[in-house]
């Protein structure tokens, strides 16, 4: 059995020198090594190095990557050039096939080399494709870590758009991102407070202190100033540019408030890049800090920002509940009283013959509060015991049984007698005190509040619906009427006259002053 086809790139001699498993693993494994790595890197059957290995003679498009064909006679004429270049000038394969024993030893020694060197070609490849792979992969990395830190505006000039703006931030990135010295001397002010040395919590304070104070400034909050409740647009007047407002609805993953935290870092970065602009806090070399420390820092500035917002918001919406469930309260009692008064009319014009049912109204009713105007002024059970002094009750164990209810007085009543029953506090006093003289003494006990009135509680709060001309106070219309803050709402006042039988329309005048005024 003769020997196998001999590989293009093996001399004549050598080749006859190697044995049969030289033969077959010579040809076998190179082969299929060139066809691994083409494998590998490239696309089977194109342009790879075992297409190249088996075909020498085609000409290839390096550009395209695609085989051209060429004229058969020519192909042929390239093997056998590439043949008698490979195998030496002047051989020729009868004579190279002559050997003797005594050459065998040397014959071998030199097909082992070959070997060597063909694994050598092979490996040295393989290598220079691996290295030129991870070139490419190292300038992708760069290409996306570039993507990813897009530049940010700058909350007082804008973006980036002057020269040598984003090389100073490059900078200050490579500066900052450098990984602290294997030195047990070193403290990194990142890690917990517990385990930093005192300086070393002075240094990591100091930054704390530059981040909060760079956070509130790229958000125009000065420091004694509350952070808004509501996210509204806020410009600042001097440069126009639209101040940064942090999501306290959300957490500090959110994308907006990430955002801010990259700022806040980028500014105090590049705040303190020179030791000559940081306090002597952070003088120390061995306190290690880095971006990624600043952005920690944001963090916490953030979350102590937040319960500050979050304390005042709850506090808001508590006052508008508690101030919305008072409203409806006071309008239930509005309904309830102005039900009993009218229950009176028969009785009132049996008395005084005067119907008053044409001035008794709803919203006309005076507020009556079961608590004191202002709880962060006055407690609730301080409230109690001054309205239990006003009606003579002082003992602890009597204010446990009673509930009252302090009448408040609107500004604009006009307190002006024409009669003894033409003011309409009288008149609604009146009729209170005939309802009241209607129940049983059993009713009586099933009465929740006691009324105080007299407590000089007053209201500004106005009315929508417009007063009779008797109801309105003169000296209060002339500092509000025509010029105050209200005037707009008062358009239609005095512009109603008198009802029949009270003010300017009430048969006779005079009468005496009462100085109840309850309702």
């Amino acid at each position: 059995m003769g020997p196998p086809h001999r590989p293009d790139f093996v001399n004549a001699e050598a080749w006859q020198a190697m044995d049969a498993t030289t033969w077959l693993k010579l040809a076998n494994i190179a082969t299929t090594s060139s066809r691994a790595l083409e494998t590998q890197y490239h696309d089977p059957g194109r342009n790879g190095p075992h297409e190249r290995m088996l075909y020498p003679s085609r000409q290839y498009n390096q550009r395209e990557n695609d085989r051209i064909p060429i004229d058969p006679s020519l192909q042929m004429q390239g093997q056998a050039v590439g043949q008698y270049r490979m195998r030496g000038s002047g051989a020729s394969d009868s004579s190279a096939r002559t050997s003797s024993s005594s050459a065998f030893t040397d014959q071998s020694a030199r097909a082992a080399r070959f070997e060597t060197l063909i694994f050598g070609v092979m490996d040295t490849a393989q290598n220079k494709i691996l290295s030129q792979n991870s070139d490419i992969y190292s300038r992708l990395t760069l290409i996306e870590q570039g993507k990813e830190n897009d530049v940010i505006a700058h909350p007082r000039r804008g973006g980036y758009a002057h020269r040598g703006g984003l090389a100073s931030r490059r900078r200050v990135a490579e500066h900052l991102l450098m990984l602290p010295p294997d030195d047990d001397d070193i403290e990194d002010l990142k890690g917990p407070p517990s385990a930093l040395s005192d300086g070393a919590k002075a240094a990591k304070r100091s930054l704390q202190q530059k981040v909060c104070s760079k956070f509130r400034w790229i958000c125009g909050i000065a420091k004694s100033e509350p952070w808004p409740v509501t996210r509204e647009e806020r410009v600042n007047d001097e440069t126009g540019e639209v101040y940064y407002t942090p999501n306290f609805a959300g957490d500090a993953t959110h994308a907006e408030n990430q955002k801010i935290f990259a700022v806040v870092a980028d500014l105090v970065s590049e705040e303190l890049v020179d030791m000559n602009d940081r306090p002597d806090a952070l003088q120390n070399p061995n306190y290690y800090w880095d971006k990624a420390t600043l952005i920690e820092l944001a963090k916490t500035t953030f979350q102590g920002f937040k319960r500050d917002w979050v304390t005042r918001v709850d506090a808001e919406k508590a006052k508008k509940k508690a101030a919305h469930q008072r409203a409806n309260r006071w309008t239930q009692r509005h309904k309830e009283k102005a039900k009993r008064l009218l229950s009176m009319v028969p009785d009132y014009i049996d008395k005084h013959s005067v119907n008053p049912k044409v001035v008794l109204c709803e919203e006309h009713m005076s507020d009556e509060a079961s608590g004191p105007e202002d709880e962060e002024v006055e407690l609730k059970d301080e409230w109690k015991t001054r309205m239990g002094q006003e009606i003579g009750i002082t003992t602890p164990a009597a204010l446990a049984k009673i509930k009252f209810l302090e009448i408040i007085e609107p500004r604009w009543r006009s307190q002006e007698v024409y009669s003894t029953f033409t003011m309409l506090s009288s008149i609604f006093h009146e009729l209170y005190d005939l309802w009241w003289n209607s129940l049983t003494a059993k009713e009586r006990e099933g009465m929740a509040f006691v009324r105080v009135k007299n407590t000089n509680r007053l209201t500004e709060i106005l009315l929508m619906m417009a007063l009779f001309n008797f109801r309105i106070d003169a000296n209060w219309w002339a500092e509000n009427g025509e010029k105050g803050e209200y005037r707009h709402i008062l358009l239609d006042w005095y512009t109603h006259g008198d009802p029949e039988g009270f003010g300017e329309e009430e048969e006779g005048e005079g009468g005496n002053e009462d100085d109840n005024h309850d309702t």
